[in-house]
């Protein structure tokens, strides 16, 4: 259900919505599918059990990759899409001068926010300019969506 809300907002030009839901299924998935969360599922037992055994959660772990796909893109372009997040992405935190491996253990949830942004991001092209340094007079809080957050933990420190 989650996925089709995400092609709806899609459908509709809504990237917020898109990027929104995509955080509620990474949740869900990190709270309801993962083996290693503390959260106890009900299992059948017995002839129950045979007849529909609990779905192995390991496969199900939310990657960038799946999520990216979630938001919309096909499994062709869900690799492509990723790789340029995680260039991208990472060389806007350090202009920011934020570390991506301490955002990584202290902000899981903003960077999947930036992470959802990123990949539902418009302004690929401007981003890609600006990182390469030919971007002329464009800031980052001219274009990235995820500026105001970026200052926003530069400031929590």
């Amino acid at each position: 259900m989650i996925l089709d809300d995400i092609e709806e907002a899609r459908e509709r030009g809504d990237l917020t919505a898109a990027a929104r839901l995509g955080l509620v299924l990474r949740h869900f998935v990190e709270t309801y599918l993962n083996p290693a969360a503390p959260v106890e599922l009900d299992r059948p037992t017995g002839a129950a059990a045979e007849a529909a055994p609990m779905p192995d959660a390991a496969p199900l772990a939310a990657t960038l990759e799946q999520r990216v796909q979630a938001l919309g893109f096909d499994a062709a372009t869900a690799p492509w899409v990723r790789r340029r997040v995680e260039a991208y992405l990472a060389a806007m935190v350090r202009h920011f001068g934020l570390e991506f491996a301490q955002l990584q253990e202290r902000c899981k949830l903003e960077l999947l926010m930036a992470e959802t942004r990123c990949a539902t991001c418009q302004e690929t092209m401007r981003c890609h300019r600006f990182l390469t340094g030919a971007a002329g007079g464009d800031t980052p809080q001219e274009f990235c969506v995820n500026a105001s957050l970026f200052l926003e933990l530069q400031r929590r420190g």
